[in-house]
């Protein structure tokens, strides 16, 4: 045997040997450890093996003897491994249908996503729209204000000009004293008279011939004779 010492509990082989060995003639009884003793092949043709609990004969059985000794649990064994087959066979089914449920999710998954990406093409096309219809309305805006402010300076323009218009009308007197006298749209023709000696701002109206007509009244004649100075010396200071 292996000579270790034997546990209290454990199974043990008791072998007495041949040759008495005490006083009084007796047998000396040797203990070994079931696992090392080697004598005997089979240990369950002992008598006392029946003994032995159940889990503990196993241990020194074959496949064989277990199968003819403890047929039950055999049959346990088949029926678990059929129940672990049908199960198996279930989990291979849930398998299957999860992996189906798991395609299902992913081409909802997908076709969500398409659905949102379609929102955002839409959302972003709208905003497009929009922004694209705020810059056309401002685009109009623009341009009636500015219709406006070119339609206003051609109002003013046109007041300015009337007011011109009615600051150049002058009245002509003298016509009994001229020379000629002129016609309703005939044009005239207005000359400084600065060597006259009643009035040194004297205006005169002639017609095509030269001929006098009257003269412009003295009230305004002062101030068109100004002004006419000033173009006669800026013509002749650009031509000459």
């Amino acid at each position: 045997g292996c000579r270790d010492k034997i546990q209290k509990g454990s199974i043990r082989i008791c072998a007495r040997s041949g040759a008495p060995m005490s006083r009084n003639g007796g047998y000396t009884n040797q203990y070994h450890h079931a696992e090392c003793y080697r004598n005997r092949k089979d240990l369950t043709t002992l008598w006392v093996f029946r003994n032995l609990a159940k889990e503990d004969q196993k241990r020194f059985m074959t496949e064989e003897q277990k199968r003819q000794n403890f047929p039950g649990d055999y049959a346990a064994a088949a029926a678990a491994a059929a129940s672990s087959a049908g199960g198996l066979e279930k989990r291979d089914a849930n398998v299957a249908e999860c992996t189906e449920l798991n395609v299902v999710a992913k081409k909802q998954k997908k076709d969500i996503a398409a659905v949102k990406k379609m929102k955002a093409r839409e959302i972003a096309d709208a905003k497009r729209l929009a922004e694209e219809e705020i810059q056309r309305t401002l685009a109009a805006e623009r341009a009636e204000r500015q219709r406006q402010l070119e339609e206003e300076k051609r109002r003013q323009e046109e007041e300015e000009r009337q007011l011109r218009m009615r600051d150049d009308v002058f009245s002509i007197t003298g016509l009994k004293y001229g020379e000629a006298k002129a016609s309703c749209g005939e044009k005239v023709t207005l000359l400084r008279e600065p060597e006259n000696e009643y009035d040194a701002n004297a205006v005169k109206v002639v017609n095509g011939y030269r001929q006098l007509v009257g003269r412009i009244e003295k009230d305004k004649a002062a101030t068109l004779s100004s002004k006419m100075k000033h173009m006669q010396e800026d013509y002749h200071s650009q031509n000459f």
